[in-house]
């Protein structure tokens, strides 16, 4: 996973050291190779579909491993509040 990210709410580069961007968001795209246009990822190719190489769940968080068709690689996570259905809390 790369340690540079882009912010999905604002579009800024962001750092995986970081808990947040500077907007407060920490859902972000983890690659150097794929850029935000209008809210949506795009590939460097400038594909904008891609398949889905894993899903994993957390407590508070979820990350998808995406590929696109000319093999780049990158990760989505994205954080969800308590009120989210999916989240859940430790025992």
């Amino acid at each position: 996973m790369s340690k540079t990210g882009i912010c999905l709410k604002c579009g800024s580069k962001t750092d995986i050291s970081e808990k947040a961007c500077k907007c407060g968001c920490k859902d972000a795209v983890w690659s150097k190779k794929v850029k935000l246009v209008d809210g949506e990822i795009v590939c460097e190719c400038g594909n904008r579909k891609f398949r889905c190489n894993g899903h994993f769940d957390f407590t508070d968080r979820y990350v998808n491993s995406l590929i696109c068709d000319c093999g780049n690689a990158f990760s989505v996570e994205r954080y969800r509040s308590k009120e989210d259905m999916y989240y859940w809390d430790e025992p």
